[in-house]
């Protein structure tokens, strides 16, 4: 999937550079666009391979979000859980919303066999 991906964004690259027809803004930020997805989907996908082979970006993730929790309800004035949790709630909610709708659309787009075969080009 990397390599589909890098692929097509320099054939996007390319061809706005060798088409004369092409060198318009639109097809510049397009290509500026296909450039930054290459430099970001070449940082991420290595770092993605290593937490994968070692485990332990899986083990990080799952702990970090409940020790949060846990450290802030070890404070012991009310005005310093209030202090705390408000710094990390939006982090927290963002943080829900996404796990909450990515389980979601998982739980709620059944895959039929026929899914596949009614799509129309």
């Amino acid at each position: 999937m990397y390599l589909v991906t890098v692929r097509g964004n320099l054939l996007i690259i390319l061809a706005t550079i060798s088409d004369s027809h092409l060198h318009t803004p639109m097809y510049f930020f397009l290509s500026n666009l296909s450039f930054v997805d290459i430099c970001f989907t070449s940082t991420t996908i290595p770092k993605m391979l290593v937490n994968i082979q070692t485990e332990q970006g899986h083990y990080l993730r799952r702990l970090h979000h409940p020790d949060i929790v846990s450290s802030i309800r070890a404070i012991s004035s009310a005005q310093g859980k209030y202090k705390a949790f408000s710094t990390c709630v939006s982090h927290l909610s963002v943080v829900s919303l996404f796990y909450g709708t990515s389980l979601g659309v998982y739980l709620s787009s059944p895959v039929t066999p026929n899914s596949c075969s009614t799509a129309t080009a």
